[in-house]
């Protein structure tokens, strides 16, 4: 069994208080892109294809909805 030690968790998280509100959302932005491009790739994996036109509308969105960072996996393209 591992044991992890970590110092100077609070300062660290006073620091991170700190940073300017755009700063914080790119960091958030980044990492909900993140895991939408993780549960895209399950997404086309687990697509039914014949042509793969399906698999391939599969996309990642990231925005701002109501001043929170958000990401999506959504399908385009035309119906």
């Amino acid at each position: 069994m591992a044991t992890l030690g970590l110092k100077g968790g609070p300062e660290l998280l006073a620091m991170i208080d700190q940073l300017p509100d755009q700063i914080v959302r790119k960091v958030l932005r980044g990492g909900l892109r993140a895991g939408a491009v993780v549960i895209a790739r399950r997404a086309r994996l687990n697509v039914h294809r014949k042509s793969g036109i399906t698999a391939k509308s599969i996309k990642v969105k990231t925005g701002t909805e109501a001043g929170q960072p958000r990401a999506w996996v959504k399908l385009s393209g035309t119906a």
